[in-house]
């Protein structure tokens, strides 16, 4: 009965080294795929975003111009509450692009992109 229980504790512990030998294996294989993968996802959703924020700050830049123009010819000093509320956007869209330059980061130095980001992730 001893014996018995020796053996299927050997087959069980041998089963879990080759599990686990094989776990580490397909880890080992995948890992760069995806640290690729998150490198290109993370390059092209901060491309999108920054070039959101530009177009923003572009459509900003022309309504603030054309408000100013407006407010220059017609002599309205009633204009300046429309003023204050045109250059909203453009600091919005400001922070939005300084908010997303990780695909500088990532473009440049893409494995200090990983230790930051690994470390952004560590501290969640």
């Amino acid at each position: 009965m001893d014996e018995e229980i020796k053996n299927k504790m050997m087959d069980l512990l041998t089963w879990a080294e080759g599990a686990a030998k094989t776990g580490s294996d397909f880890i080992v294989e995948q890992t760069p795929l995806y640290i690729q993968e998150l490198l290109v996802y993370n390059f092209w959703t901060s491309l999108i975003w920054f070039i959101i924020s530009f177009l923003f700050l572009i459509g900003s830049i022309y309504a603030t111009y054309k408000s100013v123009k407006w407010m220059c010819e017609s002599d309205n000093s009633e204009g300046f509450p429309l003023l204050l509320f045109l250059l909203m956007p453009l600091v919005l869209s400001v922070c939005g692009m300084a908010d997303n330059t990780d695909w500088i980061k990532i473009k440049l130095t893409p494995r200090v992109y990983i230790v930051d980001y690994l470390r952004e992730q560590i501290k969640k």
